[in-house]
């Protein structure tokens, strides 16, 4: 009823106003009649968005149980009230500022809703109806339906509302006209968010990087034939002897198990060719590693240390694995190589004495009861990403045990430096495969593989 209510009782209206001020200022303004014609339409179209401005802000006060639609509405009659005024420019800051507040509001009531979407729909056992309920959060942007306030593209949108947005479109493998303005605004504001955010986006970085990463595995379709090779891959690590099985035809449908892995790794190649050319595993890729190169620029930025620790992790994971190893090749190793590079010199200054060749050269993780005196607990993020399919082949089977649930997301002194030679060491470890970047002990340096 909100929606309805908004889109035949609000939008409608503001949109017919609109249309009808910009048709009355493309006529010729030097006719005295034409002028006031635009003046008359100003008023009718502020005062009507006045009005509708304070019945929403009455109802937000008086029904909460629809705060998080009221909230939206307020914010998008500022924007509206924002983008008519061409006069006073101050005026048109104050309403900019309005919107933006009451957006701010409706994201931090949610503001990891699509993380939890994903994250919930990519592990390795999917919940069956995350399919269904993430499309109340994509309706708005997919469907034109008199029960859905429906997506309306103008500037200055929350970076959230982007975000969702284009995820929205790959989900539902959709091309709407606002594609490429959304993705040049979510990129455009990203880097002006992050400082503004600062602390938060330790969190948010993993958010948007695992949300992402999604992507590439179509959002966890069991037929995706990436899922399909992790799965495979799990059942071989448990029974190396595993064979895939074919399904019984006079077996139940409610007996069989939808996440047994239906394809040999031989049968899924060329599935895996043709994945290449899909529009969603596109798009997903390319925001992914436009969204990396950005975050990559923040050097010396200690808050986007978690999202460059998951997305290494997940290179660090594709790397090793042959049949798809190529598919990171379009990733920003140069600006990856100026990162690692920054955060060495860094190591460097606060290492004390001790070699960071030494500290680079042992694995990733310690080993099964191995006590280490930099690293020896889970990072925060690590929580963050267990259970997602790709994260089975990143992540030791015991190793979120040595951290009880009281301490799982704090964030002390030590853990920076720990997520810094976490970080390193998986550098180390994509350079071990001499391809995209190698790492010189003598210079204590990372560079470029020269075919990159």
């Amino acid at each position: 009823m909100p929606a309805r209510m908004w889109k035949h009782g609000i939008h409608s209206c503001l949109e017919l106003l609109r249309w009808k001020l910009e048709y009355a200022k493309r006529q010729n303004l030097e006719s005295a009649q034409n002028r006031q014609t635009v003046t008359n339409v100003k008023e009718v179209l502020f005062a009507f968005i006045y009005l509708a401005y304070k019945m929403m802000a009455l109802l937000y006060e008086t029904v909460p149980a629809f705060e998080d639609t009221w909230l939206e509405c307020l914010g998008d009659l500022g924007r509206y009230r924002m983008a008519i005024e061409d006069v006073d420019m101050r005026d048109k800051e104050t309403w900019a500022n309005v919107a933006q507040s009451w957006y701010s509001r409706a994201a931090d009531k949610n503001p990891s809703e699509i993380y939890y979407y994903c994250r919930s729909m990519n592990s390795v056992e999917p919940f069956p109806s995350a399919r269904q309920s993430v499309m109340i959060l994509f309706e708005p942007f997919t469907l034109d339906d008199e029960d859905v306030k429906p997506f309306v593209y103008t500037p200055n949108l929350p970076i959230d509302t982007l975000f969702t947005g284009l995820h929205a479109l790959y989900f539902t493998r959709l091309d709407k006209h606002w594609h490429d303005q959304v993705r040049q605004d979510f990129m455009g504001a990203l880097d002006n968010h992050i400082g503004r955010v600062t602390a938060k986006w330790r969190e948010q970085g993993v958010h948007i990087a695992v949300t992402n990463i999604s992507g590439w595995f179509d959002y966890g379709v069991n037929s995706n034939p990436l899922r399909q090779l992790f799965r495979l891959r799990a059942e071989v690590r448990k029974e190396p002897d595993y064979m895939v099985q074919p399904i019984d035809p006079d077996t139940p449908l409610e007996e069989q198990d939808p996440q047994r892995p239906k394809f040999t790794e031989e049968a899924l190649l060329p599935m895996l060719k043709a994945n290449e050319k899909d529009l969603t595993f596109c798009r997903s890729t390319k925001l992914t590693n436009d969204t990396f190169a950005l975050v990559l620029q923040r050097i010396g930025d200690k808050n986007v240390l978690p999202h460059v620790h998951v997305m290494l992790s997940f290179l660090a994971t594709f790397a090793a694995i042959g049949p798809i190893s190529h598919l990171i090749d379009p990733v920003p190793w140069a600006d990856v190589v100026d990162f690692l590079n920054a955060l060495i010199k860094i190591e460097n200054q606060q290492s004390q004495g001790s070699s960071i060749n030494e500290s680079l050269a042992q694995p990733v993780f310690p080993a099964e009861g191995e006590k280490r005196a930099e690293d020896d607990l889970p990072l925060p993020e690590d929580w963050l990403i267990r259970g997602l399919i790709w994260a089975e082949e990143y992540l030791p089977a015991n190793w979120l045990n040595r951290e009880n649930d009281d301490g799982r997301y704090l964030e002390l002194a030590s853990t920076a430096r720990r997520r810094s030679i976490r970080i390193l060491r998986l550098g180390c470890q994509v350079s071990s495969f001499d391809r995209w970047i190698s790492y010189v002990k003598t210079r204590q340096t990372f560079e470029l593989v020269e075919s990159h």
